[in-house]
């Protein structure tokens, strides 16, 4: 089944010269950390959304993919904590006894470190890159999807 025509109206009224240009879904999966159930299954539900879109849309050369930020330098991460260096600290240092590690790279990301990324999947470096999910949380994840069986 083709995509709806009013998504590629939205596309091309948007984008110079009519060209056809990636989607971004900008997400974070935190639905396996103790404490964050009700994040996960909205967050699972976008992933599967975008790589399901970008199945329909890849043979109109549209790009789609999923970016993962970890924890950035922002108002909101700031909000958490009344000592701004103490939230930084604590992201860096993680919280093992509920299954959160730290961040390897021993520093919290910027929010241009995030806008890097999606500058350079949104770019013609990247025009052969699509279903794809980009994490970008210096090693936090360390990498690892989660996986949960039942029986």
């Amino acid at each position: 089944m083709p995509p709806h025509p009013a998504l590629f109206r939205a596309i091309g009224d948007r984008t110079p010269g009519n060209k056809k240009k990636s989607l971004e879904s900008a997400i974070r999966r935190t639905g396996h950390k103790a404490g964050r159930a009700e994040k996960g299954a909205p967050k699972a539900a976008a992933t599967v959304f975008t790589k399901t879109l970008g199945l329909e849309v890849a043979a109109y050369g549209i790009r789609c993919n999923v970016l993962t930020p970890g924890s950035t330098d922002t108002p909101m991460l700031s909000a958490l904590w009344s000592d701004h260096e103490r939230a930084l600290q604590a992201s860096i240092e993680g919280s093992p006894g509920v299954y959160r590690t730290g961040i390897p790279l021993g520093k919290v990301a910027r929010p241009a470190d995030i806008a890097e990324a999606v500058a350079f999947l949104l770019s013609s470096k990247a025009n052969h890159i699509t279903l794809q999910h980009l994490t970008v949380d210096g090693g936090a994840t360390l990498g690892i999807r989660t996986f949960v069986f039942t029986h």
